[in-house]
């Protein structure tokens, strides 16, 4: 997905400050066996994965490395895994050598950070410095426990009541919501629209409308 990601940033490059671009598509690796042709089959299609890759570049921007790691940071708060990084050289030519690291999920390596390679960057014409991420969301995927829950749908259709209260003043909101609150179950909602003291309320009492 690299190449079609980096064509992006260097044409959005000519019209803008700064580029921040993702795309997520399916990877082809012929080096091993996927599915079978036709059922049955012994011949194999090459294996797949989803891949997801980021790269970001921006004008003046000394270390696009830090702001694709904000964005792995972001996204591992929201998947709720726990990983963890090494700093490695990549085996890709394209990849900067000093500024790469790897990404685990537990023991197995599931996407790496990096920045392109100075000579890569030239070549294509680029000349902002370009961070990159990259994760195996087929990986990823494998990992993940996702969980539902489900509660049936009441058979009753919800009903309202407005209640007017004339309290002694000293009688304050909270009291009464406790006392409402704990006298039915099938309670859902509570809210105070209008609180009233004056001619038409004798002294020292006060009228609650509670929806």
């Amino acid at each position: 997905l690299l190449p079609g990601v980096l064509d992006s940033v260097e044409k959005e490059l000519h019209e803008r400050d700064g580029v921040a671009v993702f795309e997520i598509g399916t990877i082809f690796d012929p080096s091993k066996k996927g599915f079978s042709i036709t059922k049955g089959s012994e011949k194999k299609l090459p294996a797949q994965r989803k891949e997801l890759i980021c790269a970001f570049a921006r004008k003046a921007e000394k270390n696009p490395f830090s702001q694709v790691r904000r964005v792995f940071e972001a996204f591992s708060g929201y998947s709720g895994q726990k990983f963890s990084l090494k700093v490695a050289k990549l085996e890709m030519s394209w990849a900067h050598p000093g500024r790469s690291t790897q990404i685990f999920c537990g023991e197995q390596v599931v996407g790496y950070i990096t920045e392109l390679h100075p000579t890569t960057q030239k070549e294509i014409g680029i000349k902002q410095r370009v961070g990159i991420l990259e994760l195996d969301i087929t990986a990823l995927s494998e990992k993940w426990e996702i969980t539902s829950e489900y509660k049936k749908t009441s058979e009753f259709p919800s009903a309202g009541r407005d209640v007017a209260l004339l309290l002694d003043k000293k009688v304050t909101f909270e009291d009464v919501e406790t006392v409402i609150r704990g006298s039915s179950l099938n309670l859902r909602n509570l809210e105070l629209f209008d609180s009233y003291e004056g001619e038409k309320v004798d002294r020292g009492k006060k009228s609650l409308a509670i929806h």
